[in-house]
């Protein structure tokens, strides 16, 4: 199967590739700049808390008349809750992440694995434990544990000697990944060119691709080059467009690839 695959894969190979190999090359650059990101903003090691995203308006600063006070205290002031230890909580109506604040005894924690859980309030409880109004920002929250959580699964599987450069300061880049870039973009150019993916690069473009993985350019001189390529591909797809005997054909040839792989379940199957 493989050598019928290999003797006819002049089929599966179209003008498209310059979708396929210039769009992936670019957000290789994009990954490139996402993952300095981490190097230049590491997490702490504790996960965020819940916690740390709330505060609260005691009931005292509800008062009206605590506006323009002598000691210069405004009304509805939020502080940091501290503890979510010793009290419940019940939603406010149409208040996204507001929430009412019963204290009640010690034993009571409102929160359950970093999520709120809301208690229903008797009317006792309603007229004599209500101390005030919580804010939780839930979303900011949620996007840091995922942020935190990217980052360390990150560190954990990363390669150590990859980013020995970045995390130095020599490199503002991920330099392996923009070596992917401009390979690629060879290999698209190759296509469009020759009719066939350049999967061994030549000894000049092999130098080069070394110097870029080794951090001898700037991003900024990777980044012009990669444009340099994409302009040379634009140019040689749109001469191919207006050839009447395209290397290449526009799109693949569904019928006789149909063709193709009935004959292939017949011969394995």
């Amino acid at each position: 199967m493989a050598k019928k695959l290999i003797a006819n894969r002049d089929m599966f190979i179209s003008q498209k590739c310059y979708h396929s190999f210039a769009n992936y090359a670019f957000a290789q650059i994009k990954k490139a700049k996402g993952q300095n990101k981490w190097i230049n903003n590491p997490k702490p090691k504790d996960q965020p808390k819940a916690i740390d995203y709330m505060y609260w308006i005691p009931k005292e600063g509800f008062d009206y008349f605590s506006w323009g006070r002598d000691d210069d205290s405004f009304a509805c002031r939020p502080v940091k809750m501290e503890s979510s230890k010793g009290y419940k909580l019940s939603r406010v109506e149409h208040g996204f992440g507001v929430y009412r604040v019963y204290e009640i005894d010690e034993t009571f924690d409102f929160l359950r694995s970093g999520k709120i859980e809301c208690s229903s309030i008797s009317k006792e409880e309603e007229r004599k434990n209500f101390v005030g109004l919580l804010s939780f920002n839930e979303v900011k929250y949620d996007q840091d544990c995922k942020d935190w959580k990217n980052y360390w699964g990150w560190m954990k599987n990363r390669n150590e000697h990859r980013w020995t450069k970045q995390e130095s300061g020599e490199l503002d880049y991920d330099a392996k990944n923009m070596l992917h870039c401009i390979r690629l973009l060879y290999s698209a150019l190759s296509i469009l060119t020759t009719g066939k993916p350049n999967v061994y690069v030549n000894d000049t473009q092999r130098e080069h691709l070394l110097k870029i993985r080794n951090g001898e350019f700037s991003h900024e001189e990777i980044l012009k080059e990669a444009e340099e390529l994409v302009a040379k591909i634009d140019k040689t797809k749109k001469d191919l467009e207006e050839s009447e005997n395209p290397i290449i054909p526009k799109e693949v040839n569904r019928p006789k690839l149909l063709e193709l792989y009935n004959e292939l379940m017949d011969e394995f199957s």
